[in-house]
């Protein structure tokens, strides 16, 4: 049987997760996430980028929009085309010091495209080749390590998000008449 000495069980562990990240939500500012919600809903199209776990994240809620019937794709994958007006950068950057991930965002808003970042600080390279940037107080091991988590890595920051991004695609669903309850009409039917 897992024995932890500080938290004992597994379960008693996992509580103190899901306690941990409830309070890093509660902490995100709300005007900020309107500010996001709003642009998803006015956005032609709505890309996404982030690598590792966070891309996953993003990857979870593009999807979900595509079965709300929205036209969204994941830069880097072979059938993205070209981005442009009107368009939605939705980028997660942990500690937003990658230069790939600033070129990304600066070319982005090049071509007209509003971005928005996620991150766990205000400023930084990525931050500043944006529209504006959803903080997200979590932690991450990078640049020697930034903020505190009872989680390794960056668990406290991806989970946060994950949490946030659902919250709006349960939002967008109820206000769209509940299209993601029962069966969904565009959920992929080949597997």
């Amino acid at each position: 049987m897992v024995y932890d000495r500080e938290y004992g069980s597994i379960i008693a562990y996992a509580t103190a997760i899901a306690e941990e990240d409830r309070q890093c939500v509660s902490e995100v500012d709300e005007e900020e996430m309107q500010r996001f919600y709003g642009d998803v809903k006015a956005a032609k199209r709505v890309f996404a980028w982030a690598p590792g776990r966070c891309g996953s994240i993003l990857r979870c809620f593009i999807m979900r929009l595509m079965h709300l019937g929205r036209t969204v794709h994941f830069v880097g994958d072979t059938t993205t085309p070209a981005i442009g007006e009107g368009d939605l950068l939705i980028i997660a950057a942990s500690a937003g010091y990658n230069v790939g991930i600033a070129s990304i965002a600066e070319r982005a808003r090049g071509f007209g495209a509003k971005v928005v970042m996620f991150s766990i600080l205000r400023e930084g390279l990525c931050q500043s080749n944006s529209d504006y940037t959803v903080i997200v107080p979590g932690a991450t091991a990078a640049l020697g390590g930034i903020g505190h988590s009872i989680q390794p890595g960056g668990g406290k920051y991806e989970e946060s998000l994950l949490i946030l991004l659902d919250t709006v695609i349960a939002l967008l669903n109820r206000e769209e008449g509940g299209k993601l309850n029962g069966g969904i009409q565009l959920h992929a039917n080949l597997e």
